[in-house]
This record gives structure tokens, sequence and C-alpha cells, in this order.
């Protein structure tokens, strides 16, 4: 377009078809599972996810160190794992599952010995 004449191409598009399939969280997010909750030793972490995505696990304390990290690449599925917190302190710890696509799931989960 020509701002000083008016005179411009156009072109337009007719007909577009897309498929999309999500791969986030969002997708999971209903079918994350975290217990028991309070626990007093093995916590289970339990989600599926329809299509193939990597998704990063982390454990953080209360002062915001993190504890445990899992990466899990090109993941799709049922994913389930028990995770042994008798070695830490007794106390509130944050779970974040994050997806590739940036999507963020956080639970809180309570130890108590």
């Amino acid at each position: 377009f020509d701002p000083g004449t008016g005179n411009g191409q156009y072109s337009s598009i007719n007909d577009c078809n897309l498929e999309c399939q999500s791969t986030s969280l969002e997708d999971i997010n209903n079918s994350i599972s975290i217990f028991p909750n309070p626990t007093n030793s093995i916590v289970t972490i339990e989600f599926e996810s329809p299509s193939s995505d990597e998704i990063k696990i982390g454990i953080y304390n209360t002062l915001g160190q993190e504890i445990l990290n899992r990466e899990i690449s090109s993941f799709s599925g049922e994913f389930k794992e028990k995770i042994n917190l008798e070695d830490y302190s007794e106390g509130v710890y944050i779970v974040n599952i994050i997806s590739n696509t940036g999507k963020l799931y956080t639970k809180r989960i309570s130890y108590i010995k």
C-alpha cells in the first residue's frame, strides 16, 4: 500500500483449515493427582498427558530451595512416581509441574513425620 497515492495490492484468503492438538498442562491439569496429602513419608505424583510433551517436576521447600528435579522428555501417556521425603525436614513443600510451553501447575503438600 502506498499512502501517498492510495494504491496498493491486496490479497485475500477464502478458505483456511487448521487442526490443532494442544500439548500443554491445561489438558492434563484435571488429571494431576498428588497423594496422600498430608504425607508421613512417601508422596505419589501421577497424571496423564494425551500428547507428547516435555515435563519438568520440581519440589521446593518454603525457603525456595529445590529438593527434587525431574525432567521427562517426549512424555506421552500415564506418569506415576513415588517420592520419598524421609530425608527432609517436616513441613510444607511446593510441587511445580511445568510443560515445555511454560504452563505451570502448582500444588502444596504437607510432610508430617
